[in-house]
């Protein structure tokens, strides 16, 4: 890694990071699915609890219906009490007419197939049950005692049995939809609690794979522009024995810290020519100092020989001046 070119390094840690979080979102996802098809089933659960106990009640609607028109049919008019316009019979048919309706939509996708054999023996035996109905009613219809005793007969034994197959059914279908009901809202709940768990674990597990590898991409920048900064400012504070180990470096910083690396040569060796010319300044000014020392200790051994002679010529002068003198005085005594 410390060996590839900056750029190239933050795409990498770049594409890891979106890599480890893309894993943890399709875990997340996952989860959520399961979540989602636990929740999507528990509803389909409680349509058929619901579908199932609507049934249990129309139970009772039909049967309550049938028992109150027989009752009129036994005390008043038997061929009136069933005419599809009488108050028992009109309640007893608008609540057969529903019930047919609504045993088809009930929806069987969701039950189970031992279910699905219960509800298929309870829609017969609600279809044995009707069209026996339909007969009583024309029992009744009749008029006759023979004919009431007939249709009152049937509903205590015929129609009874089939009704009370109808209650079995009813509560095999009530009682296992419940249970199943329960169930899925238990599943529900415990896929709500997996799918949060594994989000936070594969967020969890990404932040802290990503976190060394994001802090590993940053020491391998932060680190070699460090050690050209330090070698930079001991530049400046004139410490010219400082280099940059290149040697695990690449890209960029390999090039920056070679480029220090010649910046301090050159300044190297600019300071040592500067010393070297110095020192020959140095020399040369010695040699100058010594050679005007010399030049004035030579004029001044001219100017006391150039002193002597003018000395000894002033003497000169005076000794002819006074033989001069002394010749005329001597002309003047002998004339």
């Amino acid at each position: 890694m410390s060996r590839l070119r900056v750029g190239t390094r933050l795409v990498v840690c770049l594409g890891a990071v979106l890599v480890l979080f893309s894993i943890a979102a399709l875990i997340g996802v996952a989860a959520l699915r399961s979540q989602d098809r636990a929740v999507r089933h528990m509803q389909q659960m409680l349509v058929l609890t619901r579908d199932v106990q609507e049934i249990k009640y129309f139970n009772s609607d039909v049967s309550g219906w049938q028992v109150a028109y027989a009752w009129e049919a036994a005390l008043g008019d038997p061929a009136a009490a069933v005419k599809p316009d009488a108050v028992s019979r009109a309640g007893y048919l608008e609540v057969v007419g529903r019930l047919r309706a609504h045993l088809a939509s009930v929806n069987t996708t969701a039950m189970t197939a031992e279910e699905k054999r219960t509800f298929q023996a309870l829609r017969a035996d609600w279809d044995a049950f009707l069209a026996m109905d339909d007969k009583i009613a024309k029992m009744f219809a009749e008029g006759t005692p023979a004919s009431v005793k007939r249709a009152n007969d049937t509903i205590g034994g015929p129609s009874w049995d089939i009704y009370y197959r109808i209650l079995g059914h009813t509560k095999k279908l009530v009682d296992s939809a419940k249970v199943r009901s329960a169930a899925a809202a238990a599943a529900a709940e415990s896929a709500s609690r997996s799918a949060q768990i594994q989000l936070g674990l594969a967020s969890l597990a990404a932040l802290l794979l990503a976190i060394p590898f994001i802090r590993a991409v940053r020491l391998s920048i932060v680190r070699p522009l460090a050690v050209s900064v330090t070698t930079l400012r001991a530049l400046a504070s004139r410490d010219l024995t400082r280099r940059v180990d290149t040697s695990r470096w690449g890209g960029e910083l390999r090039e920056m810290g070679i480029a220090v690396n010649e910046a301090v040569e050159v300044l190297r060796d600019a300071v040592a020519q500067i010393r070297s010319d110095a020192n020959q300044l140095s020399g040369a000014a010695g040699l100058m100092g010594s050679s005007m020392t010399q030049i004035a200790v030579n004029s001044d051994d001219a100017t006391t020989r150039v002193e002597g002679a003018a000395a000894a010529a002033a003497e000169v002068g005076d000794n002819a001046q006074k033989r001069r003198g002394g010749g005329r005085g001597d002309d003047r005594v002998d004339p």
